[in-house]
């Protein structure tokens, strides 16, 4: 499993024990699971794929959230080095959290650095004091990073590419990788150099746009229209099909303990996923 780092403002302090032949069967279990997904099915997927190098046929590949996180890449061994401002920085310092495209991702200066499960700010407003600034411009400020991707775990039938996938949000906001970021390819040195455009919409009764405060009785963070789009279909996904399509935690509230991995080869959870795809 291959994974995937996500700039924004995470830090991760958790650890666990690591068994190395755990990851070894874990990994042979994954693969059983894969080869043996119904065949009739399974066919109707590669018949239905519209692109040349089959990259739909990642979403037939669906492990948990706990299998993700015990065979990707490590974050010790993903983050070799890291500062920010010339200050150093390691690992700890980001949030690791799970994705169904890239696997186990890293977001670096978030506001919901090292939270708790009970987070009761739901807006982020009161940690944004906790988020790192910069005053400086250039490659030389900022956040500085060399990662090192691990090739030898990487699965092209689930990942139809290897290097690392960025995305750059605001503190506040969930970000997805799948849907806004850009690849940097291996052995390879890059800059990447952000201007924001922060823009307020008025909400009732001067317009019918959603608040923040009207998201936060709900979700987590800050309103972004990725955000809203994701939620809507992964709770009609849900309601319907009684399956997750999304693993982070954080904007679903974890609320998807007794439910499985959607899978479109199975021909009730798979309808609504597959259906998308193939539109």
């Amino acid at each position: 499993m291959t994974s995937r780092f996500s700039a924004s403002s995470y830090n991760w302090t958790s650890q666990w024990d690591y068994d190395p032949s755990y990851k070894t069967d874990l990994e042979d279990n994954l693969q059983e699971q894969f080869y043996q997904a119904d065949i009739e099915n399974f066919t109707t997927v590669l018949q239905a794929m519209k692109t040349v190098d089959g990259s739909e046929i990642a979403d037939v590949f669906t492990p948990s959230r706990d299998e993700i996180l015990q065979a990707g890449v490590r974050p010790e061994e993903f983050i070799t080095s890291c500062s920010f401002d010339g200050e150093a920085c390691d690992y700890t310092d980001f949030h690791q959290w799970q994705n169904g495209v890239y696997g186990n991702c890293f977001t670096f200066n978030s506001v919901f650095y090292n939270a708790s499960e009970d987070f009761v700010d739901l807006s982020g407003r009161e940690r944004m004091k906790h988020v790192k600034v910069t005053t400086h411009y250039g490659a030389r400020y900022g956040l500085r990073l060399m990662l090192s991707p691990d090739l030898e775990e990487y699965i092209p039938a689930v990942t139809p590419g290897h290097g690392v996938r960025v995305s750059v949000h605001h503190p506040r906001t969930v970000p997805f990788p799948e849907d806004t970021g850009l690849n940097v390819p291996i052995n390879s040195r890059t800059s990447i150099r952000v201007t924001m455009n922060d823009i307020a919409r008025v909400k009732e009764p001067h317009g019918n746009c959603t608040s923040d405060d009207e998201w936060n009785k709900n979700y987590v963070g800050a309103y972004t229209s990725e955000g809203c789009v994701n939620v809507c279909l992964e709770k009609r996904i849900r309601d319907r099909c009684h399956c997750i399509r999304m693993l982070n935690t954080i904007l679903t509230n974890g609320d998807d303990d007794d439910m499985v991995r959607c899978n479109p080869t199975n021909s009730t959870q798979g309808e609504i996923r597959f259906t998308k795809m193939v539109v």
